[in-house]
């Protein structure tokens, strides 16, 4: 079980408990102390919900992406785009910029893969509050490759 004051926004307590029973009722009896809560909201979370909706994020696209040593091949770009967009419509976007990242900060990562990994993760830019730096790593390499970062990374930003 976990449970601490929200401190960014101090309006509530937050309890994180694998099953829903303990956690509702660990609220409740918060809710029911008033002023030891200092009549802030007890909020309750399930972790045993986020495990049971979400499969394990297929990622094999990535580690596929850092085995190509030579330049890759048409069918080679798709199926890491293809994993991208896999990803994307399964709405794990955390583990999409996590993967990013780690890929963006590995030498072993060809230029075209990651401009390919970028360029299909564009649609969920938004969403990734990380983006920005994502293309500030993807701008350090190519400038570190003596490319252009301007024309590879257009659009992007």
């Amino acid at each position: 079980m976990y449970c601490r004051l929200d401190q960014e926004q101090a309006s509530g307590y937050w309890i994180v408990h694998i099953s829903k029973r303990p956690a509702r009722l660990i609220a409740e009896r918060l809710e029911d102390l008033g002023e030891a809560t200092d009549n802030r909201s007890v909020t309750y979370f399930d972790w045993g919900d986020v495990f049971r909706e979400k499969a394990p994020a297929d990622i094999t696209w990535a580690t596929k992406a850092l085995e190509l040593q030579e330049k890759p091949t048409h069918s080679e770009l798709v199926s890491v785009v293809s994993g991208i967009s896999k990803l994307i419509a399964e709405r794990n976007i955390a583990i999409l910029a996590a993967t990013l990242n780690d890929l963006l900060k590995d030498p072993k990562l060809r230029l075209d893969v990651m401009i390919a990994a970028l360029r299909g993760s564009f649609p969920a830019r938004s969403q990734m509050a990380q983006w920005k730096e994502l293309i500030s790593l993807a701008r350090q390499r190519v400038v570190k490759l003596g490319r252009n970062p301007d024309s590879l990374l257009r659009g992007l930003t």
